[in-house]
């Protein structure tokens, strides 16, 4: 019988996955043999970036989220289309009210009306997996979110469609330049934290504890969190009776010239702190996440995408400093730096037994620090030219640029970035898309001063331990399982397992040999120069 419904279960999947390919092509091809069409209440002429709007609008769920990322990825998408796919923060469509009370009383065994008073049964908000309601607990006006009934099935579901889909387009040979395995498999990794409220409603404490610790309640809010009424798919948390910033972006809501840029400011270096100073930060900081204040603080909601700094972030806040400042070389020295402590973390034990390698390690080292100086110079310049001119169009203004050919030309020497600071490079990115399509008077260069000049360095190094022992280790799982560790207590004398032990170091110090002269190898083969110099040592 199990076995039967477990057959059953699966056909019925096939079928819902078939169903939904199929409807995700018919709305392709409607939305693409369309010539006009009403886009937000207004006629227009359709072209691609309004057919892929509308497109993405009407799949919804993980396609709209989808869309809302790629809107603010000028790195990956041409203008034209980021401008139009801007529209996705602030037109979803709510649904009945019904499922969502219901979904409710299940997560919590009350109804909605009992918990709050004053209860707005028209929804104050409507995003890509819930509705936000607004009611009153204990005189504190609250917003309650409430999770879209089946959204996990819904979700899972669409990720596979999705994946399908865009193998195909890469199939006709768009998205070469992109690694689309890793860009589906992090935005899955984002979805499933997403859907967990719970996770959100601790990442909520957290950021609010930072903005106590260093006393800016003056400067940032954070909603408060009411934790009875988190579950998995509600939360409850403070209503903010601020403007999000995309009421502003799309003229919505009025505020001087001067004041945006103040703002802009104030958004940039707070992620600044959050990452640097904190190893802590909003990963998803777009328009409708951001909020201005009567009092002129800003603040957050949204707390489902966060990153963690786990790989030094010091060195990073080095080479960011570098190159606002600008002084190249010390920003290169940063970003080698920064890959240089995670191979020591790496190599430490090679280099304690055979100390040659660590000396070819220092050559690489020095010899990298000298050829991305040159390398990155341009463009520095560049970047530092273009960034603060409001005559120049938006995408020319973004820094997505001049960040990515910095990261690619570091590529070329070995130097990889883990997840938790394209994390962050992403939100910093993203953040100044914000900022430029809130003014064009923003300019990341002279925020970013501002945030050394309250943050400097020396600063950071001495309030936080953590940054000052300048290591990075690898945020790596465990080898070996509780119970197999438990069986090696009291064999110090076991005569075979001391022999299988010193196999093991034996076969792991020659792995690091291997990767790391391939490593070096790899350069050497490039650069004569540098091969001449590492042949006196090895």
């Amino acid at each position: 019988i199990s076995f039967r419904r477990v057959i059953i279960s699966y056909m019925e999947m096939l079928l819902r996955l078939t169903v939904r390919t199929l409807s995700v092509f018919w709305t392709i091809l409607k939305w693409s043999i369309r010539r006009s069409a009403k886009v937000h209440g207004k006629q227009r002429r359709l072209n691609g970036p309004y057919r892929a709007l509308l497109i993405l609008e009407e799949l919804g769920g993980v396609y709209l989220k989808f869309g809302q990322i790629f809107a603010m990825r000028l790195d990956l998408i041409p203008m034209r289309y980021a401008s139009v796919l801007m529209n996705l923060f602030s037109n979803v469509t709510a649904q009945p009210n019904y499922l969502f009370f219901e979904a409710f009383e299940r997560a919590t065994g009350k109804k909605l009306g009992e918990c709050f008073g004053n209860l707005d049964t028209n929804p104050v908000g409507a995003a890509s997996f819930a509705q936000v309601y607004k009611g009153v607990l204990d005189g504190v006006p609250v917003a309650i979110k409430i999770q879209k009934p089946d959204s996990d099935e819904t979700v899972k579901e669409d990720l596979t469609v999705l994946r399908f889909f865009v193998s195909l387009i890469k199939s006709l040979g768009f998205l070469k330049s992109i690694s689309t395995d890793d860009l589906i498999n992090q935005f899955s990794k984002w979805i499933r934290q997403e859907l967990d409220y719970r996770i959100e409603g601790a990442n909520l404490v957290e950021l609010g504890e930072q903005v106590k610790k260093h006393g800016l309640e003056n400067r940032v809010r954070i909603p408060r969190l009411f934790p009875q009424f988190a579950t998995k798919t509600t939360l409850a948390e403070e209503f903010f009776d601020g403007i999000p910033l995309d009421d502003f972006i799309n003229d919505r809501a009025h505020m001087p010239d001067e004041e945006r840029l103040r703002v802009a400011n104030c958004f940039l270096r707070d992620l600044m702190r959050q990452y640097s100073v904190d190893g802590f930060f909003h990963a998803d900081p777009h328009p409708g996440n951001l909020f201005v204040f009567e009092d002129g603080r800003i603040g957050y909601i949204d707390f489902g995408i966060m990153g963690r700094a786990v790989t030094g972030p010091i060195h990073m806040l080095k080479f960011f400093k570098g190159t606002v400042e600008p002084d190249i070389r010390y920003a290169t020295e940063g970003l080698v730096r920064f890959a240089q402590t995670r191979i020591e973390e790496e190599a430490r034990e090679l280099f304690l037994q055979e100390p040659k390698y660590r000396q070819a390690s220092d050559i690489v080292i020095n010899f990298i620090i000298e050829k991305l100086s040159e390398d990155l110079e341009p463009t520095n310049r560049e970047w530092h030219k273009q960034t603060g001119n409001p005559k120049l169009p938006l995408f020319e203004r973004s820094s997505a640029t001049a960040f990515f050919k910095m990261i690619k030309s570091a590529e070329q020497y070995g130097i990889s970035f883990p997840p938790d600071v394209i994390g962050f490079i992403r939100a910093l990115l993203i953040i100044d898309m914000v900022c430029l399509s809130l003014t064009p008077k923003f300019n990341m260069v002279e925020a970013a001063r501002g945030f050394f000049d309250e943050f400097p360095i020396e600063r950071v190094e001495r309030e936080n331990p953590w940054h000052a022992t300048e290591l990075a280790r690898k945020d790596v799982s465990q080898a070996f399982s509780p119970d197999i560790l438990a069986n090696t207590a009291g064999r110090e004398g076991d005569i075979e397992y001391q022999e299988s032990k010193k196999r093991r170091a034996i076969r792991r110090l020659e792995h690091t040999r291997q990767k790391l002269i391939y490593r070096i190898g790899a350069l050497a083969e490039k650069y004569p120069e540098l091969y001449t110099s590492l042949r006196e040592v090895l």
